[in-house]
């Protein structure tokens, strides 16, 4: 029985495909550049300093550095691939990792259906919890009141104070007046 899966994981799989073909691609020019320079430099620097081969033709020459930016295109594409697979490669068993302790620690078996069912659980709480996120960022740009200085025997009351009259938390006793000293000073 073949397995279908959802649309989701369709589109995570296509996200990375996408993705693995722009990394292959910039490696890929990235090798052929590096490689067609290397190349380039190694076909000036023989020309002036081997008399043979500054004997020979300047299409062979050319041909040279045309199979080093090729070298450069395939090895270049190639190792960027393998390193962004490597990368996914270890993410993946971690989050597969994950997914079984998790399940484990439900009871349930680890099957490929429980863990896809458990990703898709992970991701939409995930995105939940990046919309409260987004939601507190956006609540902690209220102007908070200016502080005033009080008035001889009174308390000045904020923002805070008032929230937390109305909770279950008492405000902090108010301090004992300072006694007045003497003109005539301190006594010992």
């Amino acid at each position: 029985m073949a397995q279908s899966a959802s649309a989701a994981e369709r589109q995570r799989r296509e996200a990375h495909q996408q993705r693995a073909y722009e990394i292959q691609f910039a490696g890929g020019v990235e090798g052929a550049i590096k490689w067609t320079i290397g190349g380039a430099l190694a076909c000036v620097v023989g020309h002036y300093t081997w008399p043979v081969f500054a004997r020979q033709t300047l299409g062979l020459k050319a041909f040279i550095t045309s199979s080093a930016t090729m070298c450069g295109l395939v090895i270049g594409a190639d190792d960027h691939l393998l390193r962004f697979e490597h990368g996914m490669r270890a993410e993946e068993n971690e989050l597969r990792r994950l997914a079984r302790n998790a399940l484990a620690l439900e009871g349930k078996i680890a099957s490929e259906t429980e863990i896809r069912k458990w990703r898709e659980r992970r991701e939409k709480q995930m995105a939940l919890d990046k919309e409260k996120e987004a939601a507190a960022v956006g609540m902690s740009s209220v102007q908070e009141t200016p502080i005033v200085p009080a008035a001889a025997g009174s308390v000045a009351t904020g923002k805070v104070v008032e929230e937390l009259k109305g909770s279950a938390v008492p405000p902090p006793a108010q301090p004992a007046p300072l006694a007045s000293l003497s003109s005539e000073g301190e006594k010992a």
